[in-house]
């Protein structure tokens, strides 16, 4: 996994996203953990004083993507940015 922070400072936005990326062969062992991995997010975007976070898990094999959201910001953005 990786995790980078991009900095904005726009008309439609000024803060700190954290965008992590977890590649995997079999994304459900990572998405049966989203109870667990929101929180830990929440925890993350706090402790480094970030406006967002988001979580992409992306299946290597199948060639597809979930993008975790662990609040009402991110999921606004991401409405935003992917529809």
């Amino acid at each position: 996994g990786d995790q980078k922070t991009f900095s904005f400072d726009g008309a439609g936005f000024h803060g700190d996203i954290g965008f992590a990326v977890v590649e995997t062969t079999d994304d459900d062992a990572i998405l049966n953990r989203i109870d667990e991995l929101l929180p830990e997010m929440v925890a993350c975007k706090k402790e480094k004083d970030l406006s967002c976070i988001f979580l992409a898990v992306v299946n290597i094999v199948k060639l597809h993507s979930h993008l975790l959201l662990c609040g009402p910001t991110e999921h606004a953005l991401a409405s935003k940015s992917f529809g």
